[in-house]
């Protein structure tokens, strides 16, 4: 079991990675070990297709590599970040969009107005679509 500061250390750590502040003074054990959790749930979320979390200052800097692959900067390719481009919708499948004056939770996170969203969005997939279609949160397009 983790100290409270070693706790505290890893929350500052986490917060750092995703560009953001904590507080963690006067944060009992298990706020904290929430805190943390919350904050890995976070990380995890903004690389869904890694089954580990990147890792945090661990190593030393000259380490790890500061460029490209040499393979990519030989083609001039552009390394886009996964986390930010929109998930892939088969041309098949209809297209769905968070109606106006709506949000919600899904398992890509908070879901505002104008957001694409798609069955592997939520736990019952599809069937969640349809009832959120029909309750007018969802546009189907």
């Amino acid at each position: 079991m983790a100290s409270n500061r070693e706790l505290a250390a890893q929350a500052a750590e986490l917060a750092d990675a995703l560009g953001r502040e904590v507080k963690t003074h006067g944060l009992n054990h298990s706020a904290l070990d929430r805190l943390v959790a919350e904050l890995r749930a976070e990380l995890a979320a903004l690389a869904p297709e890694s089954n580990e979390l990147p890792t945090i200052a661990d190593e030393p800097a000259d380490t790890m590599p500061a460029t490209p692959s040499a393979k990519h900067a030989a083609e001039g390719a552009a390394v886009a970040d996964p986390a930010s481009a929109p998930p892939a919708v088969p041309s098949s499948e209809p297209s769905y969009a968070v109606a106006r004056g709506h949000s919600f939770k899904t398992l890509r996170g908070r879901m505002t107005p104008g957001a694409v969203v798609t069955a592997r969005d939520f736990v019952h997939g599809q069937q969640a679509i349809d009832h959120l279609v029909s309750i007018g949160a969802v546009l189907k397009s």
